[in-house]
């Protein structure tokens, strides 16, 4: 491997603060002692997380008069060398800086009498204060993004600034929160939330782009709809590519820069997909009860993909596979409403006289809704690996492109590859999930960052015309 594309991959660690929780205890580096180190955002993700693993000299820490304790903070600096910003190749000028907590040491090894091994997981502040924190509170006449956002403000926000345009429709929600954590309760509002015929919202924490964290609230719709952060929408090869010529390591691609960044790291994955897995949870059909605990009566509603599919989620070529395959030979499994039964407990919440009709069905009548938008919506995922760059995160867009290969020649056993157009996954994908991966051998001379990204686009079939 070229000295070319090994800088490529570089990373500098400025800082790895442990900072005591014990208020008379200095702060001490540890980033000589770092082996590995991840970090994790997800939309499916509340709180950013991440573990570390470290190795240092055997009684090192005893002689700067510290342990290492749940509750100590980390504060990380960390640079990537390059990046690729606004489609151009460039030093990257954005850092990590982010304070965590030390939330679990999951081991500590000894190794040879010389050294002492020690893995640790960390949170974000906010994931902290929402283990202590519980909210009992009715609220009337609002909307549920509005109650989000205040309890998020209110209960969990300390340096994570919260962003996205979300609005639910509904102007007069009213419920009460029975204890729970503003977690499970912004869990629950949020699978709630209705904007249009968009029923299918996230609220998670990512790095952004000045590389402190910052909370998201936001649609699934209009986060697809966002502009590429990596290549331009009409050209899927324009972004992270995943060919024969890059794979093989060609010498003049090594050298160039941008091109290994834009190169995929060994063989994208297609996840699973298992439609009668999908057919379980209720994403064709399924059949709901809700369960008045004060009432003690049933309401009962009915889901059918195939007549309630949500048409901003959907375009042309997707209703004609639905009419085509799904709901024709298969037409008894996936269309019967028997095939995924919920049950939903909920109290009759009545605050005058007046509200003698707005029951539970009103109140839960999202939910096989909601289920059935956020499966279909992860229907089409990808798993890739790429060259660390700190300016791709979770919630933005990014083309993909692979090359597809036909015409398979028998004589020569040997493949046929189209290299501009006709690539199968080849469009627009929303960064779902990304692990953030730096990793230092033991000799310490040369650090490498990667990211491990899952990629999502909206709709069930593929194809490079396939909108997102």
């Amino acid at each position: 491997m070229s000295e070319n594309r090994i800088d490529v991959y570089r990373f500098i660690f400025d800082r790895i603060l442990l900072v005591p929780s014990e208020p008379d205890k200095a702060p001490v580096d540890l980033s000589a002692f770092v082996n590995s180190l991840d970090m994790y955002e997800s939309l499916n993700q509340m709180f950013v997380q991440g573990s570390m693993k470290l190795t240092l000299p055997k009684g090192y820490l005893s002689s700067v008069g510290i342990k290492i304790r749940a509750q100590d903070a980390l504060d990380f600096q960390i640079r990537s060398i390059n990046t690729i910003l606004n489609n151009t190749f460039q030093k990257n000028e954005t850092n990590i800086s982010c304070i965590f907590y030390i939330n679990q040491i999951t081991s500590t090894e000894i190794d040879n009498q010389i050294y002492d091994k020690i893995n640790l997981n960390f949170i974000s502040i906010e994931a902290v204060k929402d283990k202590s924190v519980r909210i009992q509170k009715s609220y009337k006449n609002q909307k549920r993004s509005d109650i989000i956002r205040e309890i998020y403000e209110s209960s969990l926000q300390s340096t994570a600034e919260l962003s996205g345009n979300a609005e639910s429709d509904d102007k007069d929600f009213f419920c009460v929160i029975p204890n729970w954590s503003p977690s499970k309760t912004i869990n629950w509002l949020k699978m709630g939330c209705k904007e249009n015929d968009i029923k299918n919202f996230y609220f998670f924490q990512r790095i952004n782009s000045d590389g402190e964290l910052e909370t998201v609230f936001e649609n699934f719709k209009n986060l697809c709809n966002q502009k590429p952060t990596l290549g331009n929408e009409d050209d899927p090869a324009s972004g992270y590519v995943c060919s024969l010529d890059v794979q093989t390591g060609d010498d003049e691609l090594d050298s160039d820069y941008e091109s290994r960044m834009k190169s995929v790291i060994g063989t994208p994955v297609v996840m699973e997909m298992d439609f009668l897995d999908k057919s379980t949870k209720g994403v064709w059909s399924s059949t709901c009860f809700f369960y008045d605990i004060t009432t003690k009566k049933y309401t009962t509603k009915k889901y059918n993909y195939k007549d309630s599919a949500p048409s901003p989620l959907l375009n042309s070529r997707d209703e004609k596979f639905i009419t085509d395959n799904i709901f024709t030979d298969f037409n008894e499994s996936f269309n019967n409403t028997e095939s995924s039964i919920f049950l939903l407990p909920k109290a009759y919440l009545r605050f005058d006289e007046q509200e003698t009709e707005l029951g539970v069905d009103r109140l839960e009548e999202w939910y096989q809704d909601h289920i059935s938008q956020k499966e279909t919506s992860i229907f089409n995922a990808i798993s890739i690996e790429t060259v660390g760059d700190t300016n791709r995160r979770v919630g933005e867009t990014v083309m993909f492109s692979n090359l597809v290969g036909n015409n398979y020649d028998d004589e020569n056993s040997q493949v046929a590859f189209q290299s501009d157009g006709g690539r199968e996954y080849g469009g627009k994908y929303l960064i779902f999930a990304i692990q953030r991966h730096f990793e230092f051998p033991y000799d310490k001379k040369q650090g490498s960052c990667t990211n491990k990204m899952i990629l999502v686009k909206d709709g069930l079939t593929r194809s490079s015309n396939v909108r997102t």
